[in-house]
């Protein structure tokens, strides 16, 4: 199983980066322009056994299916892969208070891929890059959200 972690500081509160996140509009915004997702479910909430449905678009569509399993009240969630294209994926979302008014957000990926030891080492470097790319636009974005709704 592979590990991959993305960390960023926030110049707010843990508790309004993790109330951010509550809004069932956030994980569209988080998705990338030019990335053909569909949401077919949001989530409605982030407690354990709620359902996220997504339809990746390309040349052999993917409907991802994701359970939220862990929750701590202004602290973190997780959603575990129930169908997609990984044998395993569990990721996590960890806010951490720095200061009153100053947090780090730490996504937390553990995953691997069907077809064993060598497809797997094999794909990490893509897998890695890929994931890389899209947290780096996450957290970007989840900062531009958050510094707007602060100025409002």
């Amino acid at each position: 199983m592979r590990t991959f972690i993305y960390r960023s500081e926030m110049p707010i509160s843990a508790e309004k980066l993790f109330n951010w996140h509550r809004n069932p509009d956030a994980f569209q915004q988080l998705m990338p322009p030019g990335k053909k997702v569909d949401l077919i479910q949001p989530p409605k909430t982030l407690q354990p056994g709620e359902l996220v449905i997504f339809r990746i678009q390309g040349i052999f569509p993917i409907t991802w299916i994701a359970e939220h399993v862990d929750y701590i009240e202004g602290r973190l969630f997780s959603d575990r892969q129930k169908k997609g294209p990984f044998k395993y994926w569990h990721h996590r979302h960890e806010m951490i208070a720095i200061s009153a008014d100053q947090s780090e957000l730490i996504d937390t990926i553990e995953w691997e891929l069907p077809g064993g030891t060598f497809i797997n080492w094999l794909a990490a470097p893509f897998v890695n890059y890929q994931l890389q790319r899209l947290f780096a636009y996450r957290h970007q974005t989840t900062l531009v959200h958050l510094i707007s709704e602060t100025k409002e």
